[in-house]
């Protein structure tokens, strides 16, 4: 994210109202390797207008699966297209 936007970002949360899609929820929150850091973020993205576009229930479960499958090293973009997309290794 552009800094600039960061610091936009900043100075508008808690002064006005922002919405995000539910599928950008996602996105954010499955950045997070810590449970920790999850948490606060959730707590924190709780505070938006969340629109729903696949809704917010499964937008969390969704980042939950992928920090799960990422935390088993499943979800490993290089690993993920060699052995997914290479017709030659699909079983």
């Amino acid at each position: 994210m552009d800094v600039r936007a960061e610091h936009k970002l900043d100075s508008l949360l808690g002064t006005e109202q922002i919405a995000t899609g539910d599928l950008i929820f996602t996105e954010v929150l499955q950045g997070f390797r810590a449970e920790r850091d999850f948490i606060q973020a959730r707590k924190l993205m709780m505070s938006l207008e969340v629109v729903a576009l696949a809704g917010q229930d499964i937008a969390i479960e969704a980042a939950k699966n992928f920090r799960t499958l990422r935390a088993a090293g499943i979800t490993d973009t290089q690993n993920y297209r060699y052995h997914h997309c290479n017709p030659l290794h699909r079983k």
